[in-house]
C-alpha cells in the first residue's frame, strides 16, 4: 500500500525475516518463495509463512531438498540458480530472495522487472539491477552495499547465512567490494574477482539455455479449482428463498453486497469482517454493478422503481420511477441500465438512461402467442455495449423459456438455447442455468453474437430458476469465481398445522410431496392440491382425517394449478391449459361427470385464479394479457362479466367475504403489492387500503371478523412471506378495520402473491401450512475458485 517503507523499518523488518530463515535452515529447509506475501505481521513483528514449497520438494525428493532440479518461486523474487533449475539450491538462494524484498522496500519495486515472467527471469539471469542509491539517496550505503553482496548472481559470491546477511545491514563499517563498483559504494579493494565470477555466471546461463527456455515458454501450471460454502452471518442476510437476487460479488472479486436486514443493501470488502449498511436503500432487491464498479444499481418496491447508491456510500439516484413492475435490471456500458417491464405501454425489455432524467425506451415488443402471455426477463449486458442477454418466456413454466440476446435499436431478438438464465464470462463462454438445475456452458462469440457449439453440463445440484422468482444465485467474477447456489426446493414440504399462537403439528404424520397451492374443502375434511412432475401440473385431492393416499383427481395437459372448491363442496375447479389457453375447468369430485368448461366461452383471456365466494352466485377470477386484471361473473345470469380490477397496475387474488359484500384483493398501486378492500359488487363506491408494508394471499375468516394475510417485505413470488397477520373487520352497512396483529413467522412455510399455499380451516381456525423442508429453508451459496481451469478441462480453451 504504501510502495516504499521508511529505511530503519525496511532493515529492522528484513533483519527480523533473516533470523527466522537462519532458524529455518538450521533445520535443513529451504523456504524456496520468499515474497512479501509470504511475510506476515503480528503486532508489527514479520512472520515468515507457507513453507508448503519447501516442503513439497522436501517430499518429492525424499528429504534432500537440494537435488530436485526444479525451477520453484515467484519469478520476481527468484534466484538465479532457480530461474536456471540448478539442481543445487542452497539456503544463499533464500537470501538472495529475501534482499530482493527488501530492495522492493526501499526502492519501491524488485530489482527486476519486466511484461512478463519469462522476461524477467532473463533478466535476473544476464542484467544488474539499478543501484538502490540511484533509486533512493538516503540510504545508507553500508545497507546498499549488503544488499548488493546478497544479490549476487553466483551463489558463492552472497552470503553464507541469512544471519550473516542481517549482521552486515546492522553494520555501519559493512563495505562490499563487489558492490563498490556495481553500486558506486566505496570499497579500497578490486571487484575483478567479482567480475570474472559475473562473467561465468554469463557462460552458466548461456550453457543453460535449452533448459532456461524451457522453462520460460512452459505454460503456467492451472490454478488449483476449489469449492468452498459461503457462510453469512444471519439468516436476515442468507441469500435464497426470496423474490429477487439477494447477493452480488462485484466483478473484481473485492466486494461482497448483499440485502440485508430491512431489504437494506450492505457492502463489505472480500477481506472484511462486517458489512455495512448502505443508507437509503431500504426496500431494495436485485443487486446489479456499473460497468466501472463503482456504483450499485437496484430495484426498490419490488420492482416498480430503479435506482442508483455508489458502492462507497452516498446519495440513492433515482434513475426511473414509473412503476413498470420490472423482473430484473442490469447496467450496460452504453449508458443505459435496461429492465424488463410487465407495463401494457411497454412490456418486454425497456431502458432509461443510468444518470437519471431520462423516459423509458421499448428495446423489445412482445405479444401473446397461442392466447399464452410471453415475457423478456432478467437482462444482462455483455462487454462494450455489444447486446444484452435475457430470458424468453412463454407462460409461467420454466421448461419452455429460451435464452435469447438482442442488439438495442436492431428490433430483432435472437434465441440461443434452452435455458432459465445466463452470464457471459470473460473465457468467452456462455454459462447457463436450466430449468433442471443444471449449469452449462458453451463458447460464444462477441462479435455475431452466436453460440459457438452445443452447451455442456459442467455443475449439476444448482436451484433452478422459477419463473418470475429472479434469476438466481448465480456469478461469475472477472478473476473466474464462480458462485452459485444450491440445496433448495429440492425435494418438497411437508403439510402442517399451525395453530394462532404458532404451534405446529403434522397434518397427517409420513404425508410428503412436492406441493403446490391447496385449498380446503368448505368443511374442512379435504384438501384439494396441485404438483409438478416432470413438467406436468397435476391434481391431487387427500382426506385430512390420514385414511388412505392422496388420489389423483386431474392430469389432462400439461397445466393444472390452483384448484378451487365450490361453495356446496361438490365440485372441484382449477387452470388448465389443455384447450391451448388457460381456462378454468371443473367437475365433481365424486367423479360423476367429466371436466367441463367453468366460464362462457366468450372469456377468451387466459385465466390465472379462480375464487367461489361461501354464498351466491359469484365466480371471482383474474386472467392476464398485457395486465393482470380481475373480473366477477354470476353463472348462468350473466353473459358479460364484471370488470372488478383493470388498471395498468397488477391485481391479484380477489376473495369475498362471507356475506358476500366485501371484495379483498391484492394490488401493486402504490408501487408494491399491498391488501386492499372495496365493497362489492359496487367497487368503485370506495377502496381501503389496509397494508403499507407488503401483503400476499387474502383469506376471510369463515365468520367474516378477520381478514388474514401474509406480510411479505418482497411480495412478488414463492417464499416471500415474512408473517402471518390477522386484521380485526367491523362490517355492517360500512367497513372498518382494526390494527394487524402478527400472528407467526411465515418464513419457515411457503406464501406466494400469485396463489394460495395455505388455507384457514372452517372447522377450528388453524392454518394449513406447506412447511420447506430443511435443505430448502437453508439453501448454500458455494463459491468455485479458478472456475475458468475446471471449464478448460471440459470445454476447452
Amino acid at each position: 500500500r504504501e510502495t516504499q517503507l521508511g529505511v530503519d523499518e525496511a532493515v529492522k523488518l528484513a533483519s527480523e525475516v533473516a533470523d527466522a530463515l537462519h532458524y529455518a535452515h538450521e533445520q535443513g529447509v529451504i523456504h524456496r518463495d520468499i515474497k512479501p506475501e509470504n511475510i506476515l505481521l503480528a503486532n508489527g513483528r514479520p512472520m515468515v509463512a507457507d513453507f508448503g514449497i519447501a516442503l513439497a520438494v522436501s517430499a518429492a525428493a525424499g528429504g534432500r531438498m537440494t537435488e530436485t532440479g526444479l525451477s520453484l518461486g515467484t519469478p520476481h523474487y527468484m534466484s538465479p540458480e532457480q530461474a536456471t533449475a540448478e539442481k543445487e539450491i542452497t539456503r544463499r538462494s533464500d537470501v538472495y530472495s529475501l534482499a530482493s524484498v527488501l530492495y522492493e522496500m526501499l526502492s519501491g519495486s524488485p530489482p527486476h522487472v519486466g511484461s512478463s515472467a519469462q522476461q524477467i527471469i532473463m533478466k535476473i539471469i544476464t542484467e544488474q539491477p539499478a543501484q538502490v542509491t540511484a533509486l533512493r539517496k538516503s540510504v545508507p550505503p553500508h545497507v546498499a552495499a549488503a544488499v548488493a553482496k546478497a544479490l549476487e548472481k553466483l551463489p558463492a559470491d552472497r552470503f553464507d547465512s541469512a544471519d550473516a546477511f542481517a549482521k552486515a545491514l546492522a553494520d555501519r563499517s559493512f563495505a562490499n567490494s563487489t558492490a563498490a563498483s556495481a553500486y558506486g559504494v566505496s570499497a579500497s579493494s578490486s571487484n575483478a574477482p567479482s567480475r570474472t565470477a559475473f562473467r561465468a555466471a554469463v557462460g552458466v546461463a548461456a550453457l543453460s539455455l535449452a533448459t532456461t527456455l524451457t522453462l520460460v515458454l512452459w505454460p503456467d501450471p492451472e490454478p488449483q479449482v476449489r469449492r468452498l460454502v459461503v457462510e453469512f452471518a444471519t439468516a436476515d442476510a442468507t441469500p435464497g428463498n426470496q423474490s429477487l437476487r439477494r447477493f452480488l460479488p462485484t466483478r473484481d472479486g473485492e466486494h461482497f453486497v448483499i440485502v440485508g436486514p430491512d431489504n437494506q443493501l450492505a457492502v463489505r470488502r472480500r477481506d472484511a469482517a462486517e458489512y455495512r449498511a448502505l443508507p437509503g436503500t431500504a426496500g431494495a432487491g436485485h443487486p446489479f454493478e456499473s460497468p466501472d464498479g463503482q456504483h450499485i444499481g437496484f430495484l426498490v418496491s419490488a420492482g416498480s422503481r430503479i435506482a442508483t447508491v455508489p458502492l462507497a456510500g452516498g446519495p440513492v439516484t433515482v434513475v426511473s420511477d414509473s412503476g413498470t413492475g420490472v423482473w430484473g435490471a442490469t447496467w450496460s456500458a452504453d449508458g443505459y441500465i435496461y429492465a424488463s417491464s410487465n407495463s401494457p405501454t411497454t412490456v418486454g425489455l425497456v431502458r432509461t438512461l443510468a444518470r437519471g432524467g431520462g423516459t423509458l425506451e421499448r428495446v423489445t415488443t412482445i405479444t401473446a402467442t397461442d392466447g399464452v402471455q410471453n415475457s423478456h426477463l432478467f437482462p444482462v449486458a455483455l462487454p462494450d455495449g455489444r447486446g444484452i442477454l435475457f430470458t424468453s418466456l412463454r407462460g409461467t413454466n420454466a421448461a419452455e423459456s429460451q435464452i435469447a440476446v438482442t442488439v438495442p435499436g436492431s428490433g430483432t431478438v435472437r434465441l440461443l438455447t434452452p435455458g432459465t438464465s445466463a452470464r457471459y464470462l470473460k473465457s468467452g463462454h456462455l454459462l447457463i442455468l436450466s430449468a433442471t438445475g443444471s449449469l452449462l456452458v458453451a463458447p460464444f462469440d462477441l462479435k455475431s453474437l452466436e453460440l459457438l457449439g452445443t452447451p455442456v453440463p459442467v455443475i449439476s445440484g444448482a436451484i433452478p430458476t422459477s419463473p418470475f422468482e429472479g434469476d438466481g444465485e448465480m456469478h461469475v467474477t472477472d478473476a473466474g469465481t464462480l458462485y452459485y447456489q444450491s440445496g433448495a426446493r429440492s425435494t418438497g414440504v411437508d403439510p402442517v398445522w399451525v395453530s394462532r399462537t404458532g404451534v405446529e403439528s403434522p397434518a397427517i404424520p409420513g404425508w410428503r410431496g412436492a406441493f403446490g397451492p391447496l385449498a380446503l374443502s368448505p368443511d374442512g375434511s379435504r384438501v384439494a392440491y396441485s404438483d409438478d412432475a416432470g413438467g406436468q401440473s397435476r391434481i391431487w385431492l387427500a382426506s385430512l382425517d390420514g385414511r388412505g393416499a392422496p388420489t389423483l383427481f386431474e392430469r389432462e395437459g400439461s397445466l393444472n394449478i390452483r384448484p378451487s372448491w365450490t361453495a356446496d363442496g361438490r365440485s372441484l375447479a382449477w387452470i388448465s391449459n389443455r384447450s391451448g389457453t388457460n381456462t378454468v375447468l371443473v367437475r365433481r369430485v365424486d367423479g360423476q361427470e367429466t371436466a367441463r368448461p367453468l366460464l362462457p366461452a366468450s372469456i377468451t383471456m387466459p385465466v390465472w385464479e379462480v375464487s367461489f365466494p361461501r354464498t351466491g352466485p359469484w365466480v371471482l377470477y383474474r386472467v392476464e394479457a398485457n395486465a393482470s386484471d380481475l373480473y366477477a361473473i354470476r353463472l348462468g345470469v350473466d353473459t358479460v362479466p364484471l370488470a372488478l380490477r383493470t388498471t395498468n397496475a397488477i391485481e391479484r387474488q380477489p376473495t369475498l367475504s362471507p356475506d358476500g359484500r366485501w371484495l379483498a384483493y391484492i394490488s401493486n398501486e402504490d408501487g408494491r403489492s399491498n391488501l386492499y378492500v372495496r365493497p362489492f359488487p359496487n367497487v368503485d363506491a370506495a377502496a381501503w387500503q389496509l397494508t403499507t408494508t407488503g401483503a400476499v394471499s387474502p383469506r376471510w375468516s369463515r365468520d367474516g371478523r378477520e381478514l388474514f394475510y401474509v406480510e411479505a417485505a418482497m411480495s412478488t413470488t414463492v417464499a416471500a412471506g415474512e408473517a402471518m397477520m390477522a386484521v380485526p373487520i367491523l362490517t355492517g352497512e360500512s367497513f372498518a378495520w382494526g390494527r394487524p396483529q402478527r400472528l407467526f413467522s411465515m418464513l419457515p412455510y411457503q406464501a406466494a402473491n400469485n396463489s394460495w399455499w395455505w388455507d384457514v380451516s372452517p372447522v377450528d381456525g388453524r392454518f394449513l401450512l406447506l412447511r420447506r423442508q430443511e435443505s430448502e429453508q437453508r439453501p448454500q451459496l458455494f463459491m468455485v475458485e479458478n472456475f475458468f481451469t475446471e471449464l478448460r478441462g471440459k470445454v476447452g480453451r
